[in-house]
């Protein structure tokens, strides 16, 4: 399913003016793209990806912290119980992440839990923590200053961006990539 497929509208009423950006913006998401906003501090960044969690219609989700679909879980909790089910706007499905130096791989994508994959099994669903992406399930994934995270973290994102799924060490984790992805950078 598109992105575009959970997009009540195609307004921008929290931006003033900008009207080239919002255009650009608008054929990204019809288009499925991925979008990186470049400029300095101040000029709306992410007030315009909020903007765009609060045009995403509201989704029957699991009460979880990944959104999972009723039908199709995402994460372990979800696949081994079963969660009541809540309706969710697009802006609490708007998660943030601030680029830095420190973040890591394990941040951003998850990992391997050592007593959960000794109990499961190393190759488990129930022994893998989700990350931060994760979290951005059926939402929009805001990845603030994006060029001052280290390049494997970057390349780590790229994999998951490109095909769908995260390597973690060793090990495929097959868990879909399902939101959209609005990176910012400062050029200075």
């Amino acid at each position: 399913m598109l992105m575009t497929d959970y997009l009540i509208s195609s307004k921008f009423e929290d931006i003033l003016g900008q009207d080239e950006t919002k255009k650009q913006l608008k054929s990204a998401l019809l288009m499925n793209r991925n979008v990186i906003i470049v400029g300095p501090p101040g000029i709306g960044k992410t007030t315009l990806a909020k903007n765009i969690a609060k045009l995403l219609k509201p989704i029957k989700a699991n009460n979880c912290q990944y959104h999972c679909d009723p039908d199709n879980p995402l994460c372990p909790e979800c696949k081994t119980s079963k969660k009541e089910i809540i309706e969710l706007a697009g802006i609490k499905r708007f998660i943030r992440i601030q680029g830095s130096p420190d973040l890591t791989a394990e941040d951003l994508l998850g990992d391997i839990d050592p007593i959960k994959a000794l109990k499961f099994g190393p190759l488990s669903i129930e022994a893998f923590t989700p990350g931060k992406i994760f979290k951005a399930n059926r939402g929009v994934l805001f990845f603030d200053e994006l060029n001052r995270c280290p390049e494997k973290l970057q390349n780590a994102l790229l994999q998951v961006l490109e095909e769908g799924k995260a390597t973690i060490g060793s090990y495929d984790v097959e868990l879909p990539a399902n939101f959209i992805f609005i990176g910012s950078m400062n050029p200075e």
